[in-house]
């Protein structure tokens, strides 16, 4: 991966607004699952200053050990570790990570500990920090045909992926045409239509050329707001309802 960490932190394609940091989190390349979240945020308030001169003298390998580093502490905020016990404790199962997460403090461990990196491959859909509204629809869609749809094809074993929020289900969509494999009728591709079911595709992947079958499952945004908005209690009772039908067809041999 080492080119396309290069090309992440130099790129000045889009030129949207000056300044933007780049982002690429450093980790392990053989988890069977990914998840591709939808863009970094900007860094708390007062700190963008203290981040990028900590950045300024790093390379791009020490920077994306550091946004792992950050990655790890966003996964448990506040505002994020609710969402993300209740979805790992669904992952864990359904015997997709290799531990069973009951608690805050169990989930903690998981993630600082490093070991959830054997299990996911993050990345986003989007590579630059900022807010939701400093990006157009079409940034996403550049963004993640350049540099996401070649990440994700250089994960040898990978098997299925998770894919939060509209923009980024829209940019996933776009360049591979899922198709839905789980019945269930919608009225559209919209991520709040088809949320928790389960699709499918095949990935080019790079250096061998060949087409690899991959699941998908797309998923609402995690922020409590999106949440409440669209599917309210819901949320995670479509993803079970996706999970029972991957593990299915995982049992019966069509993975």
């Amino acid at each position: 991966m080492k080119d396309l960490i290069k090309e992440i932190y130099e790129c000045t394609d889009c030129a949207h607004k000056s300044g933007c940091n780049k982002v690429y989190y450093g980790q392990r390349f053989k988890p069977h699952i990914a998840i591709i979240l939808q863009n970094p945020g900007p860094p708390a308030k007062g700190y963008k200053q203290e981040e990028n001169k900590k950045l300024s003298i790093m390379s791009h390998e020490e920077k994306a050990a550091y946004h792992s580093g950050e990655l790890k502490k966003w996964l448990l905020g506040s505002y994020n570790k609710e969402f993300f016990l209740k979805f790992f404790s669904l992952l864990g199962l359904f015997n997709l990570i290799q531990i069973q997460i009951k608690s805050h403090a169990e989930l903690m461990n998981y993630i600082n500990s490093g070991d959830i990196y054997n299990d996911i491959y993050f990345t986003d859909g989007l590579k630059c920090r900022g807010r939701t509204s400093d990006f157009k629809p079409e940034h996403y869609k550049y963004c993640f045909s350049k540099y996401t749809k070649r990440e994700i094809s250089r994960l040898p074993n990978l098997k299925l992926i998770f894919v939060f929020s509209t923009r980024t289900w829209d940019s996933f969509y776009n360049e591979f045409s899922p198709v839905q494999i789980q019945e269930f009728n919608t009225e559209s591709m919209k991520v709040t239509q088809v949320h928790g079911l389960v699709f499918k595709t095949n990935i080019k992947m790079e250096g061998d050329n060949s087409d690899k079958k991959v699941h998908v499952i797309p998923l609402v945004h995690m922020s409590p707001n999106t949440r409440n908005n669209t599917l309210r209690n819901t949320y995670f009772e479509f993803l079970n309802e996706g999970l029972k039908y991957y593990d299915r067809i995982k049992l019966d041999g069509n993975i």
